[in-house]
């Protein structure tokens, strides 16, 4: 009972019922969680997305999460591999030397131009370094002079200039 009296009629009591029945005087407590004012921050932020607006953009533009979203999209940073099998450039220069038959030991460059095979297509499109026998066969030289006695009809122990002339045979007619 006098806990009762005292709440009621003392004055220094009276403060505690009152803010709590008319919800004043508590530091806007009940203002706060009834019309969301001096919460807006945190009202604020789950309605609207506003305050966690990196995150909203994040999410929704792909940006500021280490540039994935962009790496990906834009092929950038990627350690430059979506731009190194677009490009064909940076790889060892694998699809460069492919495409341009270069710097693979001049092999391409070699079948192409026909040179550096110790001059085998040279010599078989010419006709040259193979001991000169193309030369021989075409011009009829160089072998013992066999071409030369046979389209000439010289030194070949005279036989064909006797046949042909008639002459060194005389003993041979004499005896028909």
């Amino acid at each position: 009972m006098f806990w009762s009296r005292k709440t009621s009629l003392d004055s220094s009591f009276r403060i505690l019922p009152e803010e709590v029945i008319l919800g004043t005087e508590l530091g806007g407590l009940a203002e706060r969680v009834n019309s969301g004012s001096g919460l807006r921050d945190l009202a604020e932020r789950v309605k609207s997305g506003t305050y966690l607006r990196d995150l909203a953009k994040r999410v929704n533009s792909g940006t500021d999460l280490g540039d994935l979203a962009e790496r990906v999209n834009l092929g950038i940073d990627f350690g430059d591999l979506v731009k190194r099998v677009n490009s064909g450039a940076g790889l060892g220069d694998m699809i460069e030397r492919v495409n341009s038959g270069t710097d693979l030991g001049d092999m391409a460059e070699r079948v192409n131009s026909s040179i550096s095979f110790r001059d085998l297509a040279e010599r078989i499109n010419s006709g040259i370094d193979l001991g000169d026998m193309t030369e021989r066969v075409n011009s009829n030289t160089y072998f013992g002079d066999l071409a030369e006695r046979v389209n000439s009809g010289t030194d070949f122990g005279d036989l064909a200039e006797r046949v042909k002339s008639d002459t060194g045979l005389e003993d041979l007619k004499d005896f028909f």
